[in-house]
């Protein structure tokens, strides 16, 4: 039900932002409104500092022929392109049919960071696909 009223007022939706860099592509691969969740171990930043946290969200995710981008409500996740070195040093996986895990070093993509990311992206039905 949350869900669905979040989908009213834009939540899960890939930004107009996202939009830009995928259509360049011909056919992405897109998924909106699916549930997420990003979990921080031993994660330290600039003035922030978790030995475990997580957080749920409701985002989307786009995949093209040369890149893969994610979006927790407006904010940008994931926008790896395939020829980046940096992709060899994320662990992609699927745990299920239904859920794709990323896990990476936080300081691959910011060297101020440490510690480990993981988000993990939910599809909770087959309608939600649209190419």
């Amino acid at each position: 039900m949350l869900k669905h009223f979040l989908r009213l007022f834009g939540s899960g939706r890939l930004p107009p932002e996202g939009r830009r860099l995928v259509e360049s592509d011909r056919n992405p691969f897109l998924v909106e409104s699916i549930v997420g969740s990003i979990t921080f171990r031993y994660f330290r930043a600039p003035g922030r500092y978790s030995s475990w946290r997580r957080q749920w969200f409701l985002g989307s995710l786009a995949l093209t022929k040369s890149r893969i981008v994610a979006y927790r409500y407006r904010s940008r996740l994931v926008n790896i392109p395939f020829d980046d070195p940096r992709i060899r040093q994320v662990k992609f996986a699927f745990e299920n049919q239904e859920c794709l895990s990323l896990t990476h070093d936080a300081s691959l993509f910011h060297p101020s960071r440490d510690g480990e990311i993981e988000i993990r992206l939910t599809t909770v039905t087959l309608n939600t696909f649209r190419h």
